[in-house]
């Protein structure tokens, strides 16, 4: 997976057959409330551009890999495995604000209201969404080590509310962010439930269509320029340059 500069390539395309683990010289997951809000306005703006039927993609900046050879989570797939080199933060929080969307899609398949069958059709869609973007295989999508490991496991991965894990005493910061990050997304996907789908009793079939389409907004609609680098060394000088000529947090 590689690019030339005029070379974008969509979320889903980027997860297609692919891992992704955090290089030891990478930094812990940094993102900040107000980054997290910033992602889901940038959302919630291609949504309502292409519900009035306007199909707008959104740039989201350049990804800079690390090949690290490939690994085989069946006996019939072979997937690539890649370090990042720039892009964790921005990675990172897909992967939570879908894990997000996937807990609100198992609300509603709970719910007594819900029809079987659209039960089941839930289920299955909820299930690929996590293949294709959380874990598959018993192998995470994206690998995050260090001080961000512990949170990730329980709150992305897992099933700790985001709320309940903050309000342990002994977190440090990076944890703190990654649970902050699913309950600033839990808390913006209420809003826009309660601001579409709540007239009275819930839309459960109008709010999972609503869901669904986020993903395929993230996923299809958000796009990346792709640098693949084969060097460890190379991507170390690499990551040293970009961090060190920009102040801002990818």
């Amino acid at each position: 997976m590689d690019g030339t500069p005029d070379d974008n390539f969509s979320l889903s395309s980027v997860f297609s057959q692919s891992y992704f683990v955090i290089p030891d010289y990478q930094r812990d997951y940094a993102w900040e409330q107000k980054n997290v809000e910033d992602l889901l306005d940038d959302v919630e703006f291609v949504y309502r551009q292409n519900d009035e039927e306007e199909k707008t993609d959104h740039y989201f900046g350049t990804l800079v890999l690390e090949g690290r050879g490939s690994v085989e989570p069946t006996d019939f797939e072979d997937y690539d495995v890649y370090g990042i080199v720039d892009g964790q933060q921005r990675l990172a929080t897909i992967a939570i604000v879908i894990s997000a969307v996937i807990d609100e899609m198992s609300k509603i398949e709970s719910s007594e209201e819900v029809s079987d069958d659209i039960s089941n059709t839930i289920n299955e869609r909820k299930n690929d969404i996590r293949d294709k973007y959380i874990k598959y295989k018993d192998i995470e999508r994206i690998r995050l080590g260090g001080l961000a490991e512990d949170a990730y496991d329980r709150v992305v991965l897992g099933n700790i509310k985001a709320d309940e894990y903050l309000e342990q005493d002994d977190l440090v910061e990076t944890e703190r962010k990654i649970a902050t990050a699913k309950a600033t997304t839990q808390k913006r996907l209420s809003e826009w439930k309660r601001e579409r789908f709540e007239n009275g009793s819930a839309d459960h079939e109008g709010y999972y269509k609503f869901l669904n389409t986020l993903v395929k907004i993230l996923t299809q609609r958000f796009e990346v320029n792709i640098k693949v680098v084969e060097d460890v060394d190379e991507a170390a000088r690499m990551f040293k340059v970009i961090n060190g000529s920009c102040r801002k947090v990818l």
